[in-house]
């Protein structure tokens, strides 16, 4: 079973990499803040897909994420570089591609401005998937990163993204809870950029028991901790959010199954 997820994984960006842990096996992740142990193959990934009429994904600090390879990083040097590969990612994004490689579909909700937003949309449109982009003044950030062909080490660089203004704000919420027809699963996935209040998941959580949708959150801090409270369909914290949660420095892997069951 472990083999086959990570044989699925080898043709996936680091970005999806990462989003496709979420169905490993014995992955710890929380069901109305109880435990609950994902043990899914991939035909049952799909069939989980597929039975749901429409899964929306949340993306509020999107990226364009850009990448090349270096022979050599030298400071203070002129670097020639591989040609650059530009992909659409982070949070939710990432979950609706990961979703599209498991032949299913979803709807990927994001702010999108300037340039780079637009890119944003050319290149999800070109991967086929659907999206409903929420315009905003701010440009879209861009991510990148470089691989240092002779030692494969990499140096990621992860931009803020721009502060969103109220108004903004308040139209992502209303473009969500206005969404037709009104989906099974919500996901929303990734940090929060300047601006956007640290209870927005709380909120969406309380938008999507209204909508009769299924919340699920995978973020940290802050926002991780006010979404726990609301309560929402599950969280996907790492170990130290986990931590975080519980107010603890840390723990051993045998305190795990205790602390998640708090």
């Amino acid at each position: 079973m472990a083999k086959k997820v990570k044989d699925l994984s080898k043709s996936h960006s680091i970005e999806e990499a990462k989003e496709l842990h979420v169905f490993k096996v014995s992955k710890r992740i929380f069901h109305q803040q109880k435990p609950l142990v994902v043990e899914l193959s991939n035909k049952s990934v799909v069939q989980f897909f597929n039975k749901a009429s429409m899964i929306v994904t949340i993306t509020m600090n999107p990226a364009v994420n850009k990448s090349s390879v270096g022979e050599k990083l030298i400071p203070e040097k002129r670097l020639r570089c591989s040609n650059l590969l530009a992909e659409a990612g982070r949070g939710g994004i990432n979950v609706s591609k990961v979703i599209k490689k498991l032949c299913g579909e979803s709807l990927a909700v994001f702010p999108a401005g300037g340039d780079n937003g637009e890119l944003l949309k050319r290149i999800l449109t070109k991967e086929k998937i659907s999206y409903k982009s929420i315009p905003v003044s701010a440009e879209t950030r861009e991510c990148f990163t470089v691989t240092d062909h002779s030692t494969n080490a990499q140096y990621r660089f992860v931009m803020p993204g721009a502060a969103l203004m109220n108004k903004e704000i308040e139209n992502c919420f209303n473009s969500i809870y206005a969404l037709q027809p009104c989906p099974d699963i919500i996901v929303a996935s990734g940090s929060l950029p300047s601006g956007v209040p640290d209870d927005f998941f709380a909120r969406l959580a309380i938008i999507a028991k209204q909508m009769g949708a299924k919340f699920i959150v995978d973020t940290s801090g802050i926002p991780l901790q006010l979404a726990a409270q609301e309560g929402v369909y599950l969280l996907k914290p790492n170990l130290s959010e986990l931590c975080s949660l519980i107010g603890k420095e840390y723990l051993q892997l045998n305190e795990v199954d205790e602390a998640a069951n708090k």
